[in-house]
């Protein structure tokens, strides 16, 4: 029995492994503003105001952090809202109608189901007016590192040695 739980062991000890996700530089984002949108862009901290966005090519993305704080009152023609948008698609994240007049989200988590890679934009819209832009706080973007294909082959080497050796033992088994 020891014979076969060293090798698996051994298996278990080269499968990938979800490591300390890492926090990417926010900074390193491309941001485009509007006529009265004096966003502001740190590594660990994005504001952006008006009508702004911020747009990078990004490699297994696992989560960030958002909260909308409204800068007007909700008049249903002039709902300023905020919103991701990737390759799938683009999802809502609040407005002024769900916050409320001078309303605030909070701050929240996105999470994506899988780790996401290609290009991914936030935003938010001020509309049809310049006065009172809406704001939108976007910080702790984390990525779950994408294993190498070292680490599979690994993996099924060391799987393989395991059932190699699991067939063994059962065959000295049956011989005795």
């Amino acid at each position: 029995m020891n014979k076969i739980l060293i090798p698996v062991l051994m298996a278990l000890s080269t499968a990938p492994l979800h490591s300390n996700a890492a926090i990417l530089d926010l900074s390193t984002f491309a941001l485009s503003t509007g006529t009265n949108s004096p966003s502001v862009v740190t590594p660990t901290l994005a504001t952006l105001l008006g009508t702004s966005s911020l747009t990078a090519y990004v490699t297994g993305l696992a989560s960030f952090e958002w909260k909308f704080t409204a800068g007007d009152i909700y008049i249903p023609d002039l709902n300023d809202y905020s919103y991701l948008s990737t390759s799938a698609g683009t999802v809502p994240l609040s407005d002024i109608q769900t916050v409320g007049s001078y309303g605030t989200s909070g701050w929240n988590q996105y999470v994506f189901s899988l780790p996401y890679s290609g290009t991914i934009t936030l935003a938010v819209q001020n509309r049809l007016d310049d006065e009172n832009p809406s704001e939108l706080q976007l910080r702790n973007f984390t990525t779950t590192p994408v294993p190498e294909p070292g680490t599979y082959a690994m993996l099924i080497a060391g799987l393989g040695m395991v059932a190699a050796l699991a067939k063994r033992a059962s065959r000295q088994v049956a011989t005795i």
